[in-house]
């Protein structure tokens, strides 16, 4: 390098010094919006993505793929903040320790809201139920409305809402009565001793038949189940489509006792007998 290049190069340097201190922030807002713009490229690739995975019905449901779509926004903003921190100039050292300490204290703050997050985490993993569903969780039971990454929303068949952390719901038995296409309806009867009994399954087995919704395989349960002081308990058991269920119970529930009283047959009833004891 000769001495006129070495010249230049000097009067380069003392020209950036002598520039006014808005020309220096050139390159840091430069990378800053370049960095902004890149984030946004890659979150609305990334979150068309998973959304072509959920509206795929693959192994995503809309759960795991909010919490994908979250974490991943967390990640990448929490990346491009540090990177423009990096462009300016300034010392994240001291930030991330800060952010350390604040994050213990939050954490001790927020350790409910943290659980219902890990649990609902779990929830879309394991997939118990989904939108639509019909549960019960606890002695909560209803319609799964909405599901997010804290709280799980439920409709009961009267229309009230109930919502439920995810907390709670995890740590929950949970029983799915949507999970399988086909459902049985556990009904019972009392019948007296003196009845035929053979008679009464007959009855009940012709209504059930007459039910085009009843399904004929697994066909209709109807045995005695359990034997009292005054009458038998018979069980009947058909089995029927999830959305059939509700409409076949209701119906059958009117339709046996004014088939049994056809045929003459009644149903036993608790009696109470009062007997008056004159004093001497």
């Amino acid at each position: 390098m000769n001495g006129a290049q070495i010249a230049f190069i000097d009067y380069l340097n003392n020209w950036k010094e002598t520039l006014p201190g808005v020309y220096k922030l050139i390159p840091a807002i430069g990378n800053t919006i370049l960095a902004i713009i890149v984030a946004k490229i890659l979150l609305k690739i990334s979150i068309n993505f998973i959304k072509k995975l959920v509206d795929k019905k693959t192994n995503v449901t809309p759960l795991m793929g909010g919490f994908m779509i979250k974490t991943l926004q967390v990640i990448v903003w929490s990346i491009t903040a540090i990177s423009i921190l990096g462009f300016w100039g300034i010392d994240i050292a001291p930030i991330l320790a800060g952010v350390g300490v604040s994050g213990i204290v939050l954490g001790l703050a927020l350790q409910e809201t943290i659980a219902s997050i890990f649990s609902g985490f779990m929830i879309a993993v394991s997939k118990p139920f989904g939108i639509g569903d019909y549960v019960e969780i606890g002695s909560v039971s209803g319609t799964v409305s909405s599901m997010d990454t804290v709280a799980v929303g439920l409709v009961t068949p009267d229309g009230k809402k109930i919502v439920m952390a995810n907390k709670l719901v995890w740590g929950a038995v949970i029983t799915n009565y949507s999970s399988n296409a086909t459902r049985r309806i556990d009904m019972a009867l009392n019948i007296s001793y003196d009845v035929d009994i053979n008679r009464v399954k007959e009855i009940a087995r012709e209504i059930l038949v007459s039910y085009p919704d009843v399904l004929e395989n697994p066909a209709p349960v109807i045995e005695v189940g359990e034997y009292a002081d005054s009458f038998m308990k018979l069980y009947i058991r058909p089995y029927c489509k999830n959305g059939d269920y509700w409409k076949i119970k209701f119906r059958f529930q009117a339709d046996l006792p004014k088939a049994l009283s056809s045929a003459g047959i009644k149903i036993p009833r608790n009696k109470l007998e009062i007997t008056n004891i004159e004093e001497k």
